[in-house]
């Protein structure tokens, strides 16, 4: 399995272990235990795949194959994850329920560009954002000696006859 894969189906895993975790959530404040501990250990492993997730798109950031952005989406998701889990362990439902729905609607948002545009074609996305801004450049400094040497041009003679 190649490494865009890997972080392909971690994202499609953590937006599928967030839809779990709400659902668990939902038998757990219903009166379930069975749910309670299952939610509990979903909330574990959504952890676990977002840290695949992280090592996956470095090592695709390393090769150019994904934007930066990706890297810090994910990154910052792993960290909201981690204070998911560590709001449900405290009890702090006030934290832990908005945080759920923010994470589940960011794996849905993520899974969405991610999987719609395929990473082969984000990085294309990049590389051509990267290309354009060279061509912005060169057309700048090209425009500039243009704008220099119509300066140093003597003005045209008229004649009228």
């Amino acid at each position: 399995m190649n490494l865009t894969a890997v972080f392909l189906l971690a994202i499609a895993g953590q937006a599928t272990a967030l839809l779990a975790q709400a659902l668990l959530a939902g038998l757990a404040i219903s009166g379930s235990e069975t749910a309670l501990g299952s939610h509990m250990l979903v909330g574990g492993m959504s952890l676990l795949i977002s840290v695949v997730q992280i090592a996956a798109a470095l090592l695709l950031r390393r090769s150019s194959r994904i934007p930066r952005w990706l890297v810090a989406a994910s990154v910052g998701f792993s960290v909201a994850d981690a204070a998911q889990m560590a709001a449900g362990r405290l009890q702090l439902f006030a934290l832990h329920l908005p945080l759920g729905v923010a994470l589940f609607g960011a794996s849905i948002g993520l899974a969405i560009y991610s999987w719609g545009w395929r990473a082969t074609q984000i990085a294309a996305t990049a590389s051509s954002r990267q290309s354009v801004r060279a061509q912005r450049g060169a057309d700048q400094r090209q425009s500039m000696s243009s704008a220099r040497a119509a300066t140093c041009v003597p003005p045209a003679v008229l004649t009228i006859g």
